[in-house]
C-alpha cells in the first residue's frame, strides 16, 4: 500500500508528458478553455482537458512512462558507449601519430621546416572553426610529408597561432628587406669610393706627367 501511495498519478504523468514534448503551453490552454467553457474549477475539468489533448486511459499513460524511463535508461547506455569508443578511437590516433613522427628525422633545415608549416592546410583550420577554443590537433596523416620532427612539434603550436606566426613572417620579411637595402647602399658606397679613388689616381699621373715634360 505504501509503495503504490507513493506512485505518481496518472494527472501528473499526464502533466509531465505534454511538457517533456513541448506541449506544456498548449496544455495550460486547453485547461484554461475548459474552465471557461463549463466555469467549473480545475478538479472538475482536468479530465476533459486531457482527453483533449490525447489522453487514451491511465494503462496507456502509464506504460508511456514506462517507456520513457526504459528509453532514458537506453540513451544514458549509449552515450556511455560512444564515449568509450571516442576514447578508444583517441588513444588510436595518439598512438599512430606518435609513430609517425619517430619515423622522421630530428631536423632539417630551417628554410625547409618553415616553407613546410607555411604551406600546410591546418594553418587555416582555426579560420574554419566557428568554436575558436577549440585546439587544432593534428593526426598522423597531417606530417606524412613532414620535413622533421622538429617541424612537426613547431606545427602543432602554429596551427593554433596562425596570425602570431604570420606577423613573424612579416617582420622578418622586413628585416630582410632593411638589410638587403643597406648592402645595396654599403655597395653604392663603395663604387663611390673606387670612382673617388681613380679619379685621385687619374690626376695624379697627369700632374706627374706634366711635371716631367
Amino acid at each position: 500500500m505504501r509503495n503504490e501511495a507513493k506512485r505518481p498519478t496518472v494527472r501528473k504523468l499526464f502533466v509531465e508528458r505534454m511538457r517533456r514534448e513541448g506541449r506544456g503551453e498548449e496544455w495550460t490552454a486547453t485547461l484554461k478553455q475548459v474552465m471557461n467553457e463549463t466555469g467549473k474549477k480545475y478538479g472538475q475539468t482536468v479530465g476533459e482537458a486531457m482527453r483533449r489533448m490525447g489522453y487514451e486511459g491511465p494503462e496507456r499513460e502509464r506504460q508511456l512512462h514506462r517507456e520513457f524511463l526504459e528509453n532514458g535508461e537506453k540513451t544514458k547506455l549509449q552515450r556511455q558507449i560512444d564515449q568509450e569508443r571516442q576514447q578508444i578511437r583517441g588513444e588510436r590516433q595518439a598512438e599512430d601519430f606518435e609513430e609517425a613522427v619517430r619515423l622522421l628525422p630530428v631536423t632539417a633545415s630551417d628554410s625547409a621546416e618553415l616553407d613546410w608549416i607555411r604551406a600546410h592546410p591546418a594553418m587555416l583550420r582555426l579560420a574554419w572553426q566557428s568554436d575558436k577554443t577549440k585546439p587544432i590537433i593534428l593526426t598522423a596523416e597531417d606530417i606524412l610529408r613532414a620535413p622533421s620532427q622538429a617541424a612537426v612539434r613547431e606545427l602543432a603550436h602554429w596551427a593554433n597561432h596562425p596570425d602570431k606566426f604570420f606577423e613573424m613572417l612579416l617582420s622578418e620579411d622586413s628585416q630582410a628587406a632593411d638589410v638587403a637595402q643597406r648592402t645595396t647602399t654599403d655597395k653604392d658606397m663603395g663604387l663611390d669610393e673606387v670612382c673617388r679613388l681613380l679619379e685621385q689616381v687619374t690626376g695624379a699621373e697627369e700632374d706627374a706627367r706634366s711635371a716631367g715634360g
